[in-house]
């Protein structure tokens, strides 16, 4: 405590409160035990301590001067007027209500009055126990709704599974691509393309990003095809690489109620390692295949265009047109 002992209530931390508020209503509720078990004589105006009464005597005097000290710096005054040659530790006609609990009688004040003094003591401490528990609760919320926000950003832009992706081979942004991309066509006269052209500068450079990526995904592809069943390389898109065929096939399932038959065009989950991927798509220039990204990146962001061979003994479900067969099938080749 130190210093903090002897601060105002205005002044002191939550937990100086709370050890003031606890203090004060275990005086308060030993008092009350005092005087209930005491029964007053008039002759001599003392008490007489019944059982009780006296453990709770007892009790009180360890704690009556910290219980006084702790009422005064609440603000509250815990003297009143008497008879001066009747006052113990008094000054003139004042006598102090807490110091002279035991001899309110010989001064003819009810022991009420001193217990009324306690309570105000305890309601501003109570008062600013409340308010500082509030400001500790807004703190708290804040704190969790910021570790809540740092989760979900992290969880949201983890890097996708499987393949590399352009941001994990490259390791910097669209815009630092775009700036690269300026200074070095200065010199080759490629922004002079985008003069006439209809696609976007931004469009050109995630082109070219996604190409040089695709050659990366080419050698991982080829490390684990089988020569028997590989044919050419196409372009198709991943929505996504699971662990468990389960959630694989629940975003594809998500696929087939999302778009059209147009857009789902050789729809598959396959066993790549340990993956099972959703891809979708067999594509022989980039241009088309980034024309279905656009559609599905809004909806799956970790989509990205991959340049791959097609492996028919790694297909594990295939998506078909349900006028030619069933809504959707589940294939098995021999390895």
């Amino acid at each position: 405590m130190g210093r903090e002992a002897n601060r105002n209530y205005k002044y002191i931390t939550f937990g100086e409160t709370r050890r003031r508020l606890n203090l004060l209503i275990k005086f308060h509720d030993l008092v009350k035990i005092y005087f209930d078990n005491s029964k007053l004589n008039m002759i001599s105006g003392d008490y007489i301590e019944e059982g009780e009464a006296k453990e709770a005597r007892i009790a009180i005097d360890s704690i009556l001067y910290k219980a006084y000290k702790i009422i005064r710096l609440a603000n509250i005054k815990t003297y009143t007027l008497s008879s001066s040659s009747l006052a113990i530790r008094g000054s003139g006609q004042n006598i102090d209500l807490i110091l002279n609990i035991f001899n309110l009688a010989k001064n003819n004040i009810p022991p009420e009055a001193a217990i009324d003094y306690i309570e105000r003591a305890i309601d501003v401490y109570n008062v600013n126990y409340l308010r500082k528990k509030s400001i500790l609760l807004y703190i708290t919320i804040a704190l969790a709704l910021g570790i809540i926000s740092v989760v979900l950003f992290i969880h949201t832009n983890k890097v996708p599974e499987g393949p590399l992706s352009v941001y994990q081979t490259k390791g910097i942004t669209d815009s630092q691509r775009i700036k690269q991309f300026d200074k070095t066509s200065q010199e080759s006269g490629t922004a002079n393309r985008f003069e006439t052209g209809s696609a976007s500068k931004r469009d050109f450079v995630l082109e070219e990003s996604y190409k040089n990526v695709s050659s990366i995904n080419k050698d991982a592809e080829e490390t684990i095809a089988d020569d028997q069943y590989t044919s050419q390389s196409i372009y198709t898109i991943q929505t996504g690489s699971f662990l468990t065929i389960e959630r694989a096939q629940k975003q594809f399932d998500s696929l087939v109620e999302m778009f059209t038959m147009g857009d789902l065009v050789y729809l598959r989950i396959e066993k790549v390692d340990k993956y099972y991927s959703v891809r979708l798509g067999k594509f022989q220039d980039y241009t088309n295949t980034g024309k279905l990204l656009h559609k599905i990146k809004p909806h799956f962001s970790s989509s990205i265009i991959m340049k791959a061979h097609i492996k028919k003994g790694r297909i594990i479900s295939l998506h078909k047109d349900p006028v030619s067969s069933q809504n959707k099938i589940t294939l098995t080749f021999n390895q």
